[in-house]
């Protein structure tokens, strides 16, 4: 019996760029996965919207730093035109952004294509950063409701009156928790 050694090209290890790769590297909706400082700001901020019987629902908190490239790239190669062929490799993220054949020839088409599938299936509606507030565990998305017509203690404990849901910024930022408002569910250390 003999062996057969094949030979492998760089990018016969990588895997095609496509949808299947958006359930990989999931960001994190566990509030243990902040920073200890910032996790507990949070924590304190969601105990009293919850005390004035609002309700929050977490969507994000950290993203590892994977997803981040991959959102990032799917985005850029679908919608800003970026070339696949062009886009550098991260250590840990065996992808093929190019969809390159045997001979090493690239399939923008397919490439393309991939990416979109990608950017649907994050569902993003902007281009993803690849080094963020969450990527640093400084940041959360979530939705708070519930809170309109009540009050909500701020961290020196003062009953503070919710008229619509801006008026909780100050309210969380007495706690260390920041609003970025251009961004309707997200919060931070330091409003980024």
């Amino acid at each position: 019996m003999s062996s057969t050694t094949i030979a492998l090209t760089p990018h016969s290890a990588l895997e095609r760029s496509g949808a299947q790769w958006v359930a990989r590297y999931p960001t994190s909706t566990n509030l243990g996965d902040l920073t200890p400082a910032f996790s507990k700001a949070v924590t304190s901020f969601i105990a009293a919207i919850e005390a004035a019987g609002g309700s929050v629902t977490i969507s994000a908190t950290y993203r590892p730093p994977e997803r981040a490239y991959l959102m990032h790239y799917a985005w850029a190669i679908a919608k800003d035109g970026a070339s696949p062929a062009s886009i550098e490799a991260k250590a840990g993220v065996n992808i093929d952004w190019a969809h390159l054949d045997a001979t090493g020839q690239s399939d923008p088409k397919a490439a393309v294509k991939a990416a979109s599938a990608m950017v649907s299936g994050y569902a993003m509606a902007h281009s993803a950063v690849l080094v963020s507030r969450h990527t640093q565990k400084r940041a959360i998305d979530m939705t708070i409701s519930g809170v309109v017509g009540k009050s909500v203690n701020d961290a020196s404990g003062k009953a503070m009156p919710i008229h619509s849901l801006k008026d909780l910024n100050p309210v969380g930022k007495s706690y260390g928790v920041i609003k970025l408002v251009s961004d309707a569910p997200h919060w931070s250390d330091d409003g980024h």
